[in-house]
């Protein structure tokens, strides 16, 4: 096996784990929007963006003027409105650092159209795990758990295309998807836990 076929099949496992955390937390923004808000419809936003989001993490043969490009671009844009929208994510400076940091890595390292299309994909998990730390109430060991992930994300793109760094990059990311599955599930049951109870008190 080249180094190229086990890239190609690392990354292709990496993106079936992005999906899990796309679903996790289309599934929590549910949850936690009906509590605040009393509807889900800004999540359903969340879905659609992270299934086009991830796109970019797949091995996939497309080009600038394939529709695929177009998806890569338009599912973060809707992410981004729907937790703006829903006031579950704030622009904080860390984020944003991050996000420059994460358009950067990518586009730097192969400044190319669907670089750039790449790093929107790229943005948007940076926003998806950040999401976690911003939910109100988050317990404080989760939130930092979250940003632990956030920021192992965005080393790994930094690293990745350094050929001497190549496998602790992918190492990274492998490390940064199970701390940002791990925060999900973790949330999925406190979120539960509260509804549950507030639905209690009304009673």
């Amino acid at each position: 096996m080249t180094l190229m076929s086990l890239y190609t099949e690392l990354m292709s496992l990496g993106g079936v784990l992005t999906l899990l955390g796309i679903f996790l937390t289309w599934s929590l923004s549910r949850i936690v929007e009906k509590f605040r808000l009393g509807g889900g419809r800004l999540s359903l936003l969340i879905l659609i963006g992270g299934l086009l989001t991830a796109v970019g993490f797949t091995p996939i043969a497309w080009n600038d003027g394939d529709p695929l490009f177009w998806a890569v671009l338009l599912g973060p844009a809707l992410i981004a409105y729907a937790l703006a929208e829903s006031g579950l994510v704030r622009a904080k400076q860390e984020m944003l650092l991050q996000s420059a940091l994460a358009f950067l890595a990518v586009v730097m390292m192969s400044p190319t159209s669907r670089a750039i299309a790449e790093s929107f994909s790229a943005i948007a998990i940076v926003i998806l795990m950040n999401a976690l730390v911003s939910y109100a109430h988050s317990p404080q060991r989760l939130s930092a758990l979250a940003r632990t992930a956030s920021w192992l994300f965005v080393l790994f793109l930094i690293l990745e295309n350094i050929s001497w760094f190549f496998l602790i990059g992918i190492a990274l990311y492998f490390v940064s998807l199970s701390i940002w599955l791990y925060a999900l599930f973790r949330f999925h049951a406190v979120a539960r836990e509260r509804f549950a109870n507030s639905v209690q008190e009304g009673l």
